[in-house]
């Protein structure tokens, strides 16, 4: 038994079936993915705007990494920079939400997934705070509920 990772239903079996076992290993890894944090030891010893520094060099020389916008939006938050934080986490949320959507693999998905989970409680209340209640509201839809449109 398996679980069908297509268009097709799992009647159709052409080869193209994860089984729980596997897809389990997938979530495993996509979770000690997203919640290694390379930055760690380089957070713990330097300043916040040595920091900000440090990330926004590298979100320049990496504009669709999305890990580095979260970073960098959460270090503008604990920065008390609350425009720059919500501009970084929306570039985040984009890029991750094209990685959900686009056809890579399942485990590129599931991280991408994953890390559109962690930004949502800092975005939402952050948005709201700020008086973007449209912009909380396409989050919810977009990433909650599944109804992105085109934009």
């Amino acid at each position: 038994m398996g679980f069908y990772y297509g268009s097709r239903p799992a009647s159709q079996d052409d080869g193209a079936v994860i089984t729980p076992r596997e897809y389990t290993a997938l979530l495993a890894d996509a979770v000690c993915s997203v919640t290694s944090d390379v930055y760690r030891d380089a957070a713990a010893a330097t300043t916040t705007s040595t920091l900000l520094e440090r990330l926004s060099k590298r979100a320049q020389r990496y504009p669709r990494d999305p890990t580095t916008h979260r970073r960098l939006g959460i270090a503008h938050l604990y920065a008390g920079n609350c425009k720059p934080a919500v501009r970084h986490l929306e570039i985040a949320v984009n890029i991750l939400f094209a990685q959900t959507t686009t056809s890579g693999c399942l485990q590129q998905t599931l991280c991408a997934r994953l890390q559109l989970a962690l930004l949502l409680p800092v975005l939402l209340p952050l948005c709201l705070q700020l008086g973007k209640r449209e912009t909380a509201r396409r989050l919810v839809n977009d990433v909650l509920l599944g109804e992105r449109r085109g934009r």
